[in-house]
């Protein structure tokens, strides 16, 4: 069930009084919304009602419920999202359902080139997410200290600290005959590599110029449940770097 919004955890829930988020406006959400770094133009579904980009939404209509994507034939589906840069993954926003067309699970592929469903059932996913029923927009945190395990080298490896792409497997609804999406987001910021010398140090947006981009092969295996939150306002993160060593530049526009 979504969590109550009237009490405090640490699954990364925000509300207004306090929260780790740093925010721009209504519009644009989160500075570190991950939505201008979508490739929408590249995004595509299988077995779905339409082109995936029905849920590929601006902030301010995150709760939309007018334009939503639907499985076609049956309840599983698969969503590929790919960014135009390299990112770094905080959480996967989501806004299904709300009743049995809810998934009743959504296994997370990053860097992964999932070609059809027997594809997509014969491989470990890097994360799995258990969805509950209900109108709000949840935030799956991803786990990146968990290990999986990686196909191509057969041994253990950690969630990759840098995405560019990433696949939504849905294999079932919660009971009904098709699954329904309404909302896809994410929370995170540019997964970087610094080309500077190691006498220049980060001080902030203004040295994003010495930064080059650059996307780590890596395929993903790993079958862990994230923490569940649940976004019923504004909210969320940000982060910043180091020289000659991965930098993590907040996303904001």
């Amino acid at each position: 069930m979504p969590h109550d919004h009237n009490h405090s955890h640490d699954h990364g829930q925000c509300s207004d009084a306090s929260h780790d988020h740093e925010h721009s406006d209504l519009d644009s959400g989160p500075k570190d919304n991950l939505y201008p770094l979508i490739d929408r133009a590249n995004v595509t579904v299988l077995n779905g009602l339409g082109l995936g980009l029905e849920v590929i939404k601006p902030w301010h209509e995150r709760y939309d419920e007018q334009v939503y994507l639907e499985s076609l034939s049956d309840d599983q589906m698969i969503l590929r999202i790919p960014f135009t840069n390299s990112v770094k993954l905080r959480s996967i926003l989501l806004k299904t359902g709300p009743t049995d067309q809810t998934p009743a699970a959504v296994h997370l592929f990053a860097n992964e080139d999932i070609e059809d469903f027997s594809d997509a059932t014969e491989r470990q996913p890097a994360q799995t997410f258990m969805v509950p029923q209900g109108r709000a927009v949840g935030e799956y945190t991803i786990k990146s200290d968990f290990s999986y395990l990686n196909s191509r080298t057969g041994r253990p490896s950690k969630f990759p600290a840098s995405i560019s792409s990433v696949t939504l497997f849905i294999p079932a609804a919660q009971g009904a005959r098709t699954t329904r999406i309404y909302f896809v987001g994410f929370i995170g910021q540019f997964a970087t590599v610094c080309s500077i010398p190691s006498t220049h140090h980060m001080q902030g947006a203004d040295e994003l110029t010495h930064c080059a981009l650059h996307t780590y092969p890596s395929p993903l295996k790993s079958k862990k449940h994230p923490v569940v939150a649940v976004y019923e306002s504004r909210a969320n993160p940000v982060e910043h770097g180091k020289v000659n060593v991965e930098c993590n530049v907040p996303a904001a526009f």
